[in-house]
């Protein structure tokens, strides 16, 4: 994995690595450089407590096997998440099971996930919410 930046900045990614690190530090504004698909087995998250803008920014963000009750996108109930979509993009989110799309894994609650643009296909697992929390967890804003 490569090393997250130690302080917020606009942050240009195109592969899963450099969008695992960057999703990591508060604040940060995550612009995709191209289309991005995830690793089998792996999720993308937002630390607990802290904030994200993901910019699509033309492109695809494709998470579909994030691993068993993971939620493809993480984001807990203490974070936040802003997708924008300069340019367009889409963001397509398959939980694992009992995982939500977008927000918690099994017994997570989800967080807030705003939502400006882009085109957002959020599909939980066997048990999960496409956003909102995981397998009993509650949905979030």
């Amino acid at each position: 994995m490569v090393a997250a930046p130690a302080a917020a900045a606009t942050v240009n990614v195109n592969t899963w690595e450099e969008l695992q690190a960057a999703m990591l530090v508060n604040d940060n504004t995550v612009v995709l450089t191209s289309p991005i698909l995830n690793t089998v087995g792996e999720n993308v998250a937002v630390e607990s407590g802290e904030s994200v803008t993901l910019d699509l920014n033309g492109f695809t963000l494709s998470i579909t096997n994030p691993g068993s009750s993971k939620a493809a996108v993480q984001v807990p109930v203490d974070a936040t998440l802003i997708i924008d979509a300069t340019g367009g993009g889409a963001i397509t989110a398959t939980g694992g099971r009992d995982g939500a799309g977008i927000g918690g894994g099994l017994g997570e609650n989800g967080g807030t996930v705003t939502v400006n643009g882009g085109i957002i296909t959020a599909t939980g697992g066997e048990n999960g919410a496409g956003i909102g929390g995981g397998l009993p967890g509650s949905g979030g804003t």
